[in-house]
Formats: structure tokens, sequence, C-alpha cells
């Protein structure tokens, strides 16, 4: 329609006649071509920039995980934009939660990159590890509590007691990097999916043997025949709500009846 970067109607610099980063933020639109071009210059000037700013301002780069920059330009300027007449689903809860889950999610991001990369030991490769790479899986992030005033934002990583020794070793091969702290006590998470649940070769044996509940309970799966386990079973909704993994067969089902 004759509207791109070049022509009469992109907006340019009145001062210097240049091209302008331009971004189109509406909702639907806010992975198009335009904004992930003027998202990576951007992006590319803070890189080049950054480092001449001082020691400090290099060290808060090098601490930032990979796409977190564009991320969180990108849901401030929805966050902050209130005129477009977008209806922004605004998510409930304080901002260290939302930050929290968007370095979470980061940090998964990465993993999934280096596990799919030459980076990564053939052994891991292998697809019956793709289970591992979901987001209940993941380590809890606390603050750093040695962390300075005016210092980027670190995260202390604490690995689930439960973890077993195979998910372990996998994790440290695709990211040796990262400070670990103590273990983090308490039960895998709660799944509401089948996909989302916590696998059995992924738990310590002595610990699923201490609670075979998991399996009932939403927590932990069978990790199927790739592991030589039976297959997983399908979460069956019980009357309250709550997800209980059952055999399709026996399982009691509500019928609603209009």
């Amino acid at each position: 329609m004759g509207i791109g970067e070049g022509t009469d109607k992109w907006l340019k610099d009145p001062a210097t006649g240049k091209d302008l980063i331009c971004f189109d933020w509406w909702v639907g639109k806010h992975n198009d071509s335009i904004n992930t071009a003027g998202l990576q210059r951007v992006v590319d000037w803070i890189h080049l920039v950054g480092p001449q700013m001082g020691d400090a301002t290099k060290g808060i780069l090098l601490a930032i995980l990979p796409g977190q920059i564009e991320k969180n330009k990108k849901r401030k300027r929805v966050d902050e934009d209130d005129d477009l007449g977008d209806d922004v689903e605004i998510v409930d809860g304080g901002l260290d939660c939302v930050h929290m889950n968007s370095h979470v999610q980061s940090k998964l991001d990465v993993h999934k990159r280096k596990h799919r990369s030459n980076e990564c030991d053939e052994k891991w490769q292998d697809p019956k590890y793709d289970s591992a790479f979901i987001l209940n899986v993941m380590s809890d992030d606390e603050d750093d509590p040695e962390q300075h005033p005016g210092e980027a934002r670190t995260f202390l990583t604490m690995e689930p007691e439960w973890r077993s020794l195979e998910l372990s070793m996998l994790f440290t091969a695709i990211d040796e990097w990262r400070r670990a702290a103590e273990q983090k006590t308490g039960p895998p998470p709660l799944a509401q999916t089948l996909a989302t649940h916590i696998c059995s070769w992924m738990v310590k044996t002595v610990i699923l043997e201490e609670n075979a509940d998991w399996f009932d309970s939403g927590r932990v799966a069978h990790s199927g025949e790739a592991w030589g386990e039976e297959e997983p079973r399908e979460l069956v909704k019980d009357r309250k709500g709550k997800g209980k993994a059952q055999d399709s067969r026996t399982a009691k089902k509500v019928i609603v009846r209009q």
C-alpha cells in the first residue's frame, strides 16, 4: 500500500530527515515483521552503546538472558499505551511475579535452544528427554540476597529436592554456567494436563517410593515406553475439579444435563 521504510509516508526525524524506528503494537500484530526488525535494531544499539557507559552497565548487559530485552520492551509498550483502543488483558498479581515468570520462561527458552544446538551432547538430544522442557520442571528462582543497589536483578537457582540425578545431569550439561543455591524442599507442582506433568524419570527413586500418591494426585506421570515404563494415564477431573490420573475405563464421569 506504499507504506514502508524508505517511503514518503514513513515517519522521519525532522532534524536529520532519516527514517525513524517505527512499531505497530495493535493486539494481534505484536510479532509483525515491522516490530521484529525494530526491536532488533534497538537491541543492537543497546549492546553497542551500553558497554561504552562503564563496567557496571557492561556487567548488567552480560547478566541479561537472551530475549529478555525484547520481551520487556514489548510488554512495557503494550502495558503503557492506553490510547490504542486495544482490550489488553491485565494479569492479576504483582510486578515481581510477572518479572519472575518472564525470567523463568526466558530461561526455559534458552534451555530449549541449547538442547537443539550443537553445544548439547548427543546423548541428551534423545527425544525421550524432550518431556523435561516444560515450566513445571524448571528450578525455582529466588532473589539473590547478596545483590547490591544499582546492580542488575539476579536470581539464585533453587533445585527441587525431588529432582533425579538424570534430570540434574541433563540441566547441568545444558546450563553449566548457572549459579546454584541449596535444594528447594517440597513436592513437584500440580499439573492440569498430562503434557505439563513431571515424569517419573525426573524424580529421585527414593523420594518417589515414599510418595507413590504423586501418581494419583496430578504431580507425577509414568514416563512411558521410551523409559521402559507404562504409558502415562490421562487426567480425569473429579467432582471438585481436582486433577487425578485415572484409567479412562474405570473413571467415574459426571454428566451434566441441559
